[in-house]
């Protein structure tokens, strides 16, 4: 199975997009998706969830795998874990949406 970071890159160049305006539509800033692809950093359970709703890239792409032995993390980001998955579950149940995508809707 292809990792969530090699699905992302495959979904920019499919759909023609630059990074950064692949950033712009996901709602993120550009640096942290070149973060993402480059493997420096993976998003958290909500980021991913949030990544399936616009790109169809299933969140079990970013779950932990185990790569020569040594285990691969997928992180909770700055709110902790728990509030990723009650964030991620209120993503699923549609009553919550990223401040990114609120912004838009604002204009």
């Amino acid at each position: 199975m292809q990792s969530g970071r090699e699905r992302l890159r495959e979904w920019i160049e499919r759909s023609k997009l630059t990074q950064r305006t692949a950033a712009e539509l996901l709602g993120m800033h550009y640096t942290f998706v070149n973060q993402i692809l480059s493997g420096r950093r993976s998003p958290a359970l909500g980021t991913a969830v949030w990544i399936e709703r616009i790109t169809g890239i299933p969140v079990e792409a970013w779950m932990p795998t185990e790569v020569d032995g040594e285990r691969q993390t997928v992180t909770a980001g700055r709110r902790g874990a728990s509030e990723s998955r009650r964030s991620a579950a209120r993503l699923m149940a549609g009553s919550w949406t990223c401040d990114a995508a609120r912004r838009k809707e604002k204009r």
